[in-house]
């Protein structure tokens, strides 16, 4: 049992210690490490990333008035300007009303933080809702 097997090699105290370099801690990091370094897993990464610049390159293209300038950002860190204040607090409402969490980063943008697990279909999904959200805006008066 697995259990058995971690009693065995941490002591009472040891899992406690500020600058004891906790074992179980460790052994954790560098597993998590060396999944996230794999090649097969870098690979999918960068490919879903690419899918996602694409997917989010259409946006300034579909909502000029909305979103004036392109999304910024790299890789699975993202953010989408926008041309109003009060538009990136409206898109995250209604995005969550429809399923999809999105962020606030500053008064001018929206933050896209996704997990490195993320598949190319939710990131089509998550487009979807966002794009969904900014037709509406765009029709309730959002980017005149």
């Amino acid at each position: 049992m697995v259990r058995d097997h971690v009693a065995e090699k941490i002591s009472v105290g040891s899992h406690g210690t500020t600058f004891g370099g906790q074992p179980l801690a460790t052994r954790v990091g560098a597993h998590v490490v060396s999944r996230l370094s794999a090649p097969e897993f870098l690979s999918k990464m960068n490919e879903t990333a690419a899918h996602l610049d694409t997917l989010l390159d259409r946006l300034p293209k579909l909502f000029p008035s909305i979103i004036p300038t392109p999304v910024r950002g790299r890789g699975f860190m993202r953010g989408i300007p926008f041309a109003h204040a009060d538009a990136p607090a409206e898109l995250v409402k209604r995005a969550r009303q429809r399923g999809v969490l999105l962020l606030t980063a500053g008064k001018d943008a929206v933050r896209l933080v996704p997990s490195l697990t993320v598949t190319k279909e939710e990131c089509e999904h998550a487009v979807g809702v966002i794009e969904s959200c900014l037709v509406t805006m765009e029709e309730d008066g959002f980017g005149k």
